[in-house]
């Protein structure tokens, strides 16, 4: 019932299923000249299309000039119309790396929806700023985003504008997250427990637990195993009164299981340590274990 309800014209309620293709349809010209010319045998014209290469069989001709016998045209095959998906990866792909296939169908689909031309023209827009890393127009697009009066790419618009210094940096700058990131937050069981600048967090890690990380990453050229954490991963909803890494710090105490550290300032970090002071001093946690 719901396509009735949907439909705005009969023909959409009646509209067929695109048919697939047949193997007589290479050949449609060719039945239909001789169908002009008055060869209405659907015998004789399977036997021709069979000296040309055809290997279909007899009733699929016959199915095939059946229109033609109605006074109708050959039914040409419809072909079926992309999925959103596949929509989606035409317009993305580079043009210079499109196959033969979207090169064909792409045009065709723009020229059918509009809206679906606008989309495509600013993902290409945007592309290009991608590639030179040249953010200059980026103001322009933004407006030319909100302004195509499509709720998607409007409520698009208004989001990219209120974090654009980090759209900026991420059009401009090849790699590193830490580029458009000004601080990184380290939690642990749901607990912030360190929050400092990104740039230089790997040598100035000033709790357990960052430090902890950073050791247990693999090291580029060389084949010594990294350090890991012992113990095991705890949750938000187990955390006691204490201090959340208590049972896996090296450096923990029976204050540290009973009273939770507050998040403080330590330089240009902020540490739930209650160590923080003494660990620091004592030289890079990086480079040391107790």
């Amino acid at each position: 019932m719901s396509k009735y309800a949907r439909a705005s014209t009969w023909q959409e309620v009646v509209r067929r299923p695109p048919r697939k293709r047949s193997t007589p349809d290479p050949y449609r010209g060719h039945l239909q000249q001789r169908w002009d010319e008055g060869q209405h045998s659907a015998k004789i014209l399977h036997a021709e299309l069979q000296a040309k290469g055809n290997l279909g069989h007899y009733q699929r001709v016959k199915m095939a000039v059946a229109p033609l016998r109605r006074g109708l045209p050959l039914d040409e095959p419809r072909e079926r119309p992309p999925s959103p998906r596949e929509a989606a990866r035409w317009i993305t792909t580079h043009p210079h790396r499109r196959t033969p296939h979207i090169n064909d169908h792409l045009p065709r689909l723009l020229g059918h929806c509009p809206e679906l031309r606008t989309a495509h023209d600013l993902v290409r827009r945007f592309a290009a700023m991608l590639d030179d890393r040249d953010a200059t127009s980026l103001p322009e697009w933004l407006d030319d985003l909100a302004n195509t009066g499509l709720i998607p790419l409007t409520g698009l618009a208004r989001a990219l504008r209120e974090d654009r210094h980090a759209v900026t940096q991420g059009i401009t700058t090849p790699y590193k997250a830490a580029a458009v990131t000004d601080r990184i937050a380290v939690m642990y069981a749901g607990t912030i427990v360190e929050l400092a600048p990104s740039e230089g967090l790997h040598r100035t890690a000033q709790h357990p637990y960052t430090a902890g990380l950073l050791r247990s990453r693999p090291a580029a050229g060389t084949r010594a195993r990294p350090v890991g954490l012992p113990g095991r991963p705890l949750s938000a909803f187990e955390a006691g009164p204490g201090c959340v890494f208590a049972d896996r710090c090296a450096f923990a105490e029976e204050r540290c299981r009973t009273d939770r550290p507050r998040l403080e300032p330590h330089g240009t970090h902020l540490v739930a340590c209650h160590h923080t002071a003494e660990l620091t001093a004592a030289g890079s946690l990086l480079e040391r274990t107790p």
